[in-house]
């Protein structure tokens, strides 16, 4: 043996752990590399970059991580007002884009979202059609009708998806909450009315039925002849045309010829049987009794009931009240089927239904 054995074996083992030191510089390099490369937060972005990532996260649906941006921008010293206006409206639309419930934290959600949305408005933003539309939304809830109304009336001329239901929201509201004379009403209903597409004969009907009743408040009825003669062509044939012949029904009783509406609703009450014996159970029907706030639940007791007023030549006020809405669902029963259940009159006037009994 060698007196260079020993140093020859030492350099062997060191020249075989040359990969340690090798492998520490590697990994010191590649966690710096990371550092660097770390998703900066906001504080280290400038404001129009932050602005951009949060426009995104709300294009995206990304609403927890928008809502939390949205809050470190607000807190940012450098931010502008103009800033504050652009964020502020992206926080307005991620709140109106979630289920608001009852309450008094909805209560507040629902005033973060409107003050949100004026501020915006105040200081430069421009506020969409459907911005309005959740404002306005937001104002009807917090009973702000009167600006509500307006509001509504501002995301019609934006263009809103849907003018033709916001338009009829908008005439409830001022029929309503309002109290808007009769004339004002007739004279929204009748531009509701002209600007209505044909196809939309359940708005077609709900607008005619709310002029039948201003043109009697005022005086007009000769008017609603005509305006059912020229309405009735478009629903000949339809789903609607029970309907229609329940309003000329309607005119009859009001104008006082009563004996005719009455032989009408009994040639309605035959030909709801008929559909009885051959229709199930109707979602349709169900949504709409919904819609009409009537309780009644058998079209055809329903109808006994009109018929029964009719004869009794009950006082007009109690009449109509009871007329319009039973009878509103009960020819939307006759087209769409037969709804089952019981249902009695209270002396008052109201359908009760064993649903309702208890209440």
């Amino acid at each position: 043996m060698s007196k260079n054995e020993p140093i020859d074996g030492v350099r062997r083992r060191i020249a075989g752990k040359w990969q340690v030191p090798l492998f520490a510089l590697s990994a010191l390099l590649l966690a710096r590399t990371v550092t660097s490369l770390r998703a900066p937060s906001p504080g280290e972005l400038t404001l129009p970059e932050s602005r951009r990532i949060l426009d995104e996260l709300v294009a995206g649906g990304v609403r927890d991580r928008a809502m939390e941006l949205a809050e470190k921008l607000l807190a940012r010293k450098d931010a502008t007002t103009e800033d504050r206006a652009a964020i502020r409206l992206q926080r307005a639309r991620l709140r109106a884009g979630i289920q608001i419930g009852e309450g008094p934290k909805a209560t507040a959600v629902v005033g973060r979202m409107v003050e949100d949305f004026q501020f915006a408005g105040e200081h430069g933003q421009t506020l969409t059609a459907s911005d309005l539309q959740s404002l306005g939304r937001g104002l009807e809830r917090q009973k702000k009708y009167g600006e509500a109304v307006e509001t509504y009336d501002a995301a019609l001329v934006a263009g809103v998806e849907s003018p033709s239901e916001l338009r009829r929201h908008v005439i409830e509201l001022r029929r309503g909450a309002l109290r808007a004379s009769a004339d004002e009403i007739r004279e929204a209903l009748s531009g509701f009315l002209a600007d209505l597409p044909d196809d939309r004969l359940d708005l077609r009907n709900w607008a005619l039925l709310g002029l039948l009743d201003v043109l009697g408040e005022l005086g007009r009825l000769p008017e609603a002849t005509g305006l059912l003669e020229t309405n009735r062509e478009k629903f000949v044939g339809s789903d609607f045309a029970s309907r229609f012949e329940y309003l000329e029904a309607l005119l009859l009783y009001k104008q006082g010829a009563r004996d005719e509406a009455e032989r009408r609703l009994r040639a309605l009450h035959e030909h709801a049987e008929r559909i009885a014996d051959e229709q199930n159970l109707h979602a349709g029907a169900v949504h709409d009794r919904r819609a009409c706030r009537v309780v009644a639940r058998n079209h055809r007791d329903a109808l006994f009931f009109a018929i029964q007023l009719l004869k009794g030549r009950q006082r007009e006020t109690s009449g109509l009240r009871l007329l319009r809405g039973v009878l509103s669902s009960v020819l939307i029963s006759a087209v769409g089927g037969l709804i089952g259940g019981r249902a009695r009159v209270h002396g008052n006037g109201d359908v009760i239904t064993p649903e309702t009994e208890d209440r």
